[in-house]
């Protein structure tokens, strides 16, 4: 069984002029759990936290859109308290243009990268 207590918190930013649209958004988040352990025929009760925080950026002028994020934590309630803990920090961005070849016709090329750590 588990027992859980949770709170976050996140913000939204929006800016926008003529043909520039921004929006930054970010939050954190933190999960206490409680579990119930009986390796080796002892109980333990683990009770540690989860953090998580995000970042994300959406950027469009005219038919160029642009996108970056960010998710990064630590994991303590995988049990055994740090040893078992788990860091991580994952970032994505991509790059897309809309090109209008004709009224019936669009073609958006594009670029992505992803990176992830552990």
């Amino acid at each position: 069984n588990n027992s859980i207590e949770k709170f976050g918190g996140s913000v939204h930013l929006k800016y926008e002029k003529n043909a520039l649209n921004i929006d930054l958004l970010g939050g954190y988040n933190q999960a206490t759990v409680m579990k119930a352990f009986t390796p080796n025929n002892y109980f333990a009760l683990s009770c540690e936290p989860d953090d998580n925080a995000y970042a994300q950026l959406n950027l469009n002028y005219k038919d160029l859109t642009i996108t970056l994020d960010n998710n990064f934590g630590e994991l303590k309630t995988l049990g055994s308290g740090d040893i078992l803990s788990n860091t991580y920090d994952s970032w994505h961005a991509d790059a897309i243009y809309n090109w209008q070849i004709t009224d019936n016709i669009n073609l958006k090329p594009g670029v992505s990268y992803s990176t992830s750590g552990y």
